[in-house]
């Protein structure tokens, strides 16, 4: 009896051993995190996705690692990330342009931004502005308007490039406003700013941060933001909606992602540890200096209905353009 007790006891204490060392082997992470961004070093998603990683690392005592998967407008590192093992330790820090507008514009993707992802969080938000040069002689976006239908395909537009985000925010304006304002397409923000500058394009789109410089050295008028409240980069500028286009709001955004099939535990340990980076002084710093809004407290489910409802917007707004991208 005493045996059979000892034995017992020596089986139970294997077993609880053996769950211990399950549970700390299923611990996460305990390895390097891939971080995938989209676009290369120095801009908003390389700068914010960063950031973020610093954070990351040092909760969750592993490195988070960027990589700067670049080109085709987004697409390749989209793919990447869409095709890596959904183990947790390849993410995605996301723009929404590649997620939201490319499957809009281009006739296929190799990746599905619904199907091949699980949205973790929604991180950031940022505004554009409308500017205007010395070719442009009104003082406000209504006078742009009332110019644009006394004179169809008089006025232009510039954008950082065709099926971009500037772009798209300046077909919504013409289709809200009723009006025909001419797309011309810039390889970025620096060629078609000088041009706007020079007198040879009226107006432009262009990111609250790049455009700044050049708005509080009163070489281009900042007419309006795009957002649905004003930018804090930008505080006197008003909105497109205190401008008079009530429907009208064109905000960029960047969340952290995962690939589909991510177990569920990493994922809400990914969106706690991303909530708290959200909510200390240094992100919310950083993100003022780039123009960006933090937003706290968006779980993975309003995170994919904003992903679904901008995919539904921008579908409707390429088609009317008739925007293609091969």
């Amino acid at each position: 009896m005493q045996l059979a007790r000892s034995c017992l006891g020596a089986l139970v204490g294997i077993l609880g051993c053996t769950a211990i060392a399950v549970a700390a082997d299923t611990s996460y992470p305990r390895q390097p995190v891939t971080v995938i961004v989209q676009f290369p070093p120095g801009g908003v998603p390389d700068t914010m996705g960063r950031l973020l990683a610093q954070n990351l690392s040092k909760q969750l005592g592993q490195p988070f690692i960027v990589e700067n998967r670049t080109g085709a407008a987004g697409n390749i590192g989209t793919e990447a990330a869409a095709r890596a093992t959904p183990d947790g330790y390849t993410l995605l820090f996301a723009a929404d342009a590649p997620m939201v507008i490319n499957p809009a514009v281009y006739a296929s993707l190799p990746f599905d931004p619904v199907a091949d992802f699980e949205p973790i969080t929604l991180a950031a938000e940022a505004a554009f502005a409308l500017l205007a040069g010395p070719a442009f002689k009104g003082k406000n976006v209504q006078d742009l308007i009332e110019q644009a239908k006394a004179n169809p395909g008089a006025i232009n537009f510039g954008s950082s490039g065709i099926g971009s985000s500037h772009h798209l925010a300046g077909e919504l304006f013409n289709t809200l406003a009723g009006v025909d304002i001419n797309h011309v397409p810039y390889r970025g923000f620096g060629p078609g700013s000088v041009d706007v500058m020079g007198g040879q394009l009226e107006v432009m789109y262009g990111s609250v941060p790049a455009s700044r410089p050049l708005v509080d050295a009163g070489k281009l008028r900042a007419l309006a933001v795009t957002g649905s409240s004003r930018s804090s980069g930008m505080p006197d500028v008003p909105t497109m909606i205190e401008a008079g286009l009530p429907n009208y709001d064109v905000t960029a955004w960047f969340g952290l992602m995962a690939p589909a099939g991510t177990p569920p535990a990493i994922l809400e340990q990914l969106n706690q540890a991303t909530q708290r980076a959200l909510d200390t002084e240094e992100l919310r710093e950083a993100s003022a200096k780039q123009g960006l809004t933090l937003v706290v407290g968006v779980g993975p489910e309003d995170f994919a209905k904003r992903i679904q409802s901008d995919l539904a917007k921008w579908q409707e707004v390429v088609k009317s353009a008739n925007i293609t991208v091969q």
